[in-house]
């Protein structure tokens, strides 16, 4: 490079990447440095590197004065970040020389900070100059670079004194209360703001915050919200968007099991068990496994006790007031005779204040169900002619009626294995199909790329299926046989991947391959490299032959290079001779197979992305859907030797803040279908924060790289509406899943009557006093006489933290909701009753239909079909009775607002009967 003179020293814009390899050396104690001989710029030998602006500036001082250079190259920093592959631009955003002139010191700096203890950033050459610009820098490249205290301190524990008006917090290192920035703390119980003392409310003492109360704790738990709380280095400590919050907890006793019969499941998989204690609970043992030590379980009603099973498992379920629980998944889920009880050691469990259980507890006596979902009984491959072209047919046979729950893409759910001495799961081909047959006992799955040999499976994920409404899970075939056909076809390359460090590059072929040429030397020869950076195979970038310590072997359908040195280039090229290659039948691969662009594996765990962004939880009726974003695209990493998936194993979720994590239900599903997203659905009801987390090796990239660490995503439960219910002559409800958190932060009930007319709405708005409305669980009852008859209204209801919540319907005399047909009544086994039903509205309503047999004035039996959106339909009931032709018998049908097995309390009549031509009239006008 020319270095002129007369340059004027300027920033230089930079728009591309560039890589450069270089060897490094010792310097200056732990600090790694390239140093260019001669009089050219060097970093100083005294406090060369200096971090700051939290470790997104990095400041290099010269052993002279320097300037920038003119003709510097178009990216002059290179960085290669702790993790990373190769040396990248990355979010480089510039440079300069700092200080008056003259000055030896060159800032550089980046968009997102250093993190990791193995940085290395490369100074391009020339990109500064000395005094007179007579010399340019050679590459300098420095590593083990110190960064900064990026972190913030991170809550510990708290004490509540003993005369009970104070908690004291601890923290990992020292609170610097900032003047400028002072310590503000606001407490809450049950949701009700409480007083703190009026002298010295707060106090910080090292790595302790002392708050105090005016009065003293009650028992419960309280909610806490700290603002400002900050190291000496201003690292603020936050979880909330208020602040760092932290619940304080006031148990004073032990926890109590409740007198009642345990909550018990029967799963596919598993039993579970449910047991009640009076308040919150914690692990008062050293882990979870002593926990589940301190767990026996009894089959004869309590006569013997014994251990819990090896797979059994067992956690605590916490629920801010409300009651909480135990938990004891028992596996497998297989049918179990007896009558049971659990015991509870004394000392495993304690408040959330630190009380222990002094003695055992045992629960009352109880059974356990059975349940047994579909199994997949067999499968089969054949490979028949189509056209000419062999495709193979693989037919699945399962023990009971399923149905495909992937929405038209069970294709993608399904991958197949050709090799089970060398496993390799791959997606099926553009071409292949995959459908259940009619009768729902079938998978047929056809395979334009045909099967060979004996080491064929196919893996189904888990959540393809569901038999009723419980997800299957997934599922893998027995080896799969198909008989040889004649081969005239020569191997083809079906993928390439560099891995094991970036030292090897592994080439995949559809069937086993053989060296074509005359023997290792020469194959080696005939596989080339060429690498650089931003480069593609061209004169100026020639093929090259393996270096002298490289290697080239053959293993079965694979071909690896292994490389000493690992790839650090961005862009590499691999090419491998026409007629190096063959199968074992001759077919010689006759081209050159050349590889698209290879860049380094960076070495990064998957990292989750917008963990703090709203919107990533989303409700319909009964079911939440939530989405883990990652940066990269995922794998399942909990796939067993029978191809069975454990992810749902590896996500659980709280709602107490954090402090105790619950594992999904049976209906629950959790799914790595592809791409960055996991994909969890959740069937229990949710209220107010709640934290989702997913263990250290779930997943990993498409590198391999496996999550090293539990992440967290925490989402505001959304508030699922389920009906609208408006009367004019009757109190009106608003139905929606329970969510005390919504409910119990509600502010204000907006009501505004809608005029339409045809150029727009208008809407009179009036806002509901207390005394116009009550609220129980999952429902709104607003008095009668707000609403009036054939009006429209749209109900806003504004809850603190929550987005407003609409409720729209029209109001209707409670009467005219539903229109009742003439019952028809059966009599040929037992009595079956049929109606028809018409909703005179368009809105959904929560209602319920109540079948009535009477034997003269005698009420015989009720039957009940309660529904969230109780729409137009027939509706049929049998009754089985002895003597189904007694004239006394008969059959009345109602609807009404809600009914809870008491035929005394049925809530609102809504419907009306009509003569069967009237409501033909009325049916035929409606639809």
């Amino acid at each position: 490079m020319l270095i002129r003179k007369s340059l004027i020293m300027k920033l230089v814009s930079f728009v591309v990447m560039a890589a450069v390899v270089l060897s490094t050396f010792n310097f200056a104690g732990s600090l790694t440095v390239v140093h260019a001989a001669g009089t050219a710029p060097a970093l100083s030998t005294v406090n060369p590197v200096a971090i700051s602006n939290g470790n997104k500036t990095v400041t290099l001082t010269f052993d002279q004065p320097i300037a920038l250079s003119a003709d510097a190259p178009n990216v002059p920093v290179l960085i290669k970040r702790s993790g990373m592959g190769s040396f990248v631009k990355s979010d480089f955003l510039g440079l300069s020389v700092t200080g008056d002139a003259p000055t030896t010191k060159l800032q550089i700096s980046f968009d997102t900070p250093l993190t990791g203890t193995d940085n290395q950033i490369r100074v391009q050459a020339g990109t500064v100059v000395n005094a007179d610009a007579s010399q340019a820098n050679a590459v300098i490249t420095i590593g083990n670079i110190t960064l900064g205290d990026v972190t913030p301190p991170t809550y510990l524990s708290q004490v509540i004194s003993s005369d009970g008006n104070k908690v004291t917090l601890t923290f990992d290192e020292p609170i610097f209360n900032n003047p400028g920035q002072p310590l503000d703390a606001q407490l809450y119980y049950n949701d009700a703001p409480i007083v703190l003392a009026a002298e010295n409310p707060i106090v910080v003492n090292g790595n302790t915050i002392v708050i105090t109360l005016a009065a003293t704790f009650s028992e419960g738990s309280y909610d806490l919200y700290l603002s400002n709380v900050q190291d000496q280095s201003g690292n603020l400590s936050v979880n909330d968007n208020k602040g760092l919050y932290v619940p304080i907890y006031n148990y004073p006793h032990a926890p109590i099991l409740s007198l009642d019969e345990p909550i018990t499941f029967a799963g596919s998989e598993y039993h579970v068990i449910g047991l009640q204690f009076d308040q919150q609970i914690a692990n008062n043992l050293a882990s979870d496994a002593a926990l589940k030590t301190a767990i026996t379980i009894s089959t004869d009603d309590g006569s013997h006790y014994s251990p819990l099973g090896v797979n059994d498992r067992v956690y605590v379920d916490n629920k801010k007031n409300e009651p909480s629980y135990l938990i004891i998944y028992v596996l497998p889920g297989k049918q179990r005779l007896g009558t049971y009880k659990v015991k509870v050691a004394s000392g495993a469990l304690k408040s959330l204040s630190g009380v222990a259980m002094a003695s055992d507890n045992i629960t009352p006596s109880f059974t356990l169900d059975d349940a047994t979902l579909p199994m997949l009984v067999d499968a089969t491959a054949v490979n028949t002619s189509d056209n000419g072209i062999i495709v193979t047919t693989v037919t699945l046979n399962f023990s009971k009626v399923i149905r495909d729950d992937t929405g038209g893409s069970l294709k993608d759910w399904i991958m197949l294995n050709r090799s089970t001495s060398n496993p390799s799961y791959d997606s099926l081909g553009a071409l292949d199909t995959a459908e259940l047959d009619t009768t729902g006992l079938k998978l047929i799955i056809t395979l334009y790329n045909p099967l060979k040999g004996n080491q064929n499976q196919i893996f189904i994920l888990g959540g393809a299926f569901k038999y009723d409404d419980i997800f299957l899970p997934g599922m893998i075939t027995n080896p799969l046989s198909v008989a040889p056909t004649a081969d005239t076809a020569p191997p083809q390359l079906k993928s390439y991947a560099i891995d094991n460090q970036n030292h090897d590059i592994t080439f995949v072929f559809d069937e086993n391959i053989i060296n074509a040429t005359t023997d290792a030397t020469t194959l080696k020869e005939a596989v080339n490299l060429v690498s650089g950076y931003n480069i593609e195979p061209d004169n100026a970038h020639p093929f090259a032959a393996l270096g002298t310590n490289d290697t080239v072997t053959i293993s079965g359908n694979k071909l690896v290079i292994h490389l000493a040195s690992a790839l650090t280039e961005l862009s590499n090229y691999v090419r491998i001779a026409g007629s190096t290659l063959k199968d074992a039948s001759g077919n010689v691969v006759a081209n050159d197979i050349i590889t698209e662009e290879i860049q380094p594996k960076d070495f990064l765990a998957p990292k989750l992305i917008n963990a703090t962004s709203d919107n990533k939880l989303i409700a319909s009726k009964y079911v939440y859907a939530l989405e883990m974003e990652f940066d990269k695209n995922l794998i399942d990493n909990t796939i067993d030797a029978h191809g069975i998936s454990h992810l749902k194993e590896k996500f659980s979720y709280s709602i107490d803040q954090g402090n105790t994590y619950l594992p999904l239900g049976p209906d629950d599903s959790v799914v790595a279908a592809g791409g960055n997203i996991i994909g969890v659905s959740i069937h229990t009801p949710l209220s107010g924060w709640v934290f989702f987390k997913l263990d250290a090796g779930a997943i990993k990239d498409d590198n391999g790289n496996v999550l090293n660490s539990s992440v967290t995503l925490r989402q505001l439960a959304p508030v699922i509406i389920l009906s609208t219910n408006l009367y004019s002559n009757v109190p009106s409800e608003l139905n929606f899943l329970d969510n005390p958190d919504w409910t119990n932060k509600i502010q204000k009930i907006e009501v505004a009557q809608v005029i339409n007319t045809p150029e727009k709405e208008y809407p009179i708005l009036t806002t509901l006093t207390e005394a116009d409305y009550t609220i129980t669980s999952g429902k709104i009852s607003v008095k009668k006489g707000i609403f009036k008859n054939n009006n429209d209204y749209r109900i806003t209801i504004f809850s603190l933290g929550y987005e407003e919540q609409y409720f729209e319907s029209r109001a209707i005399v409670s009467t005219e909701a539903y229109y009742i047909a003439p019952i028809v009544v059966e009599r040929t086994n037992g009595i079956t009753a049929k109606v028809s039903i018409l909703n005179t509205g368009t809105d959904e309503k929560s209602a319920t239909v109540i079948f009535q047999l009477k034997k003269g004035d005698t009420a015989v039996s009720y039957v009940p079909m309660s529904l969230s959106n109780f729409n137009s339909g027939t509706y049929t009931v049998n009754f089985n009775v002895l003597d189904p032709g007694n004239p006394d018998y008969k059959v009345y049908a109602y609807v009404v607002s809600d009914y809870s097995n008491d035929p005394a309390n049925v809530g609102i009549n809504l419907s009306t009967e009509k003569s069967q031509l009237e409501f033909e009239l009325w049916f035929l006008t409606r639809y």
